[in-house]
C-alpha cells in the first residue's frame, strides 16, 4: 500500500502474452499484495492513461503510485522492487542509466508480439479478483 493507502496501480497492454506474463509473474512471487492491474484497453486504463498523461503507445507499461507516474523500465523494475528474493535484486538495477535502460524496454516492446497473444484467457481468482481493473488512483 502506498502511502494514502491506495496500492500502486501497474498498467499494461492486455492483448500481449508477454505483459500478461508479467502480471503472472508478479502475482505468483510478491511479497505481499501491493499492486493493482489494469490492462490499457479497458476503460478505466483509457481513463487512467488521460487523467495521469500516459502515452497512448500500448507498448508502454506505467505504474500509477503516490509520487507520480513512472513509465517503461522504471514501471517494470518498481514492480520487481515488490517481489521476493531474488527477483527483487532485478528491481534494483536503476543504477544503470534510464536512456539504456529504456533503450532495452523499446526493443524488446518492439518484438513482444513474437510472444504470442495470451494463451488463454487468464481470469483472476477469488483472492485478486479485486485488484484488476479498478482502484481509486484520481
Amino acid at each position: 500500500m502506498t502511502e494514502t493507502g491506495r496500492c500502486p496501480i501497474l498498467l499494461y497492454d492486455g492483448d500481449c502474452g508477454m505483459c500478461s506474463a508479467l502480471v503472472q509473474f508478479v502475482l505468483k512471487r510478491e511479497a505481499s499484495p501491493a499492486l493493482r492491474f489494469v490492462a490499457l484497453q479497458s476503460d478505466e486504463g483509457r481513463r487512467l492513461s488521460g487523467h495521469y498523461g500516459v502515452p497512448d503507445d500500448l507498448s508502454t507499461a506505467a505504474v500509477i503510485h503516490d509520487d507520480g507516474v513512472l513509465l517503461r523500465s522504471d514501471a517494470v523494475l518498481f514492480a520487481f522492487r515488490l517481489l521476493r528474493q531474488p527477483w527483487r535484486t532485478v528491481g534494483m538495477l536503476t543504477w544503470i542509466p534510464r536512456p539504456v535502460r529504456d533503450a532495452v524496454y523499446r526493443v524488446i516492446a518492439r518484438y513482444r508480439r513474437l510472444f504470442g497473444p495470451p494463451t488463454s484467457c487468464v481470469l483472476p481468482d477469488a483472492a485478486t479478483r479485486g485488484r484488476f481493473d479498478g482502484g481509486d488512483a484520481s
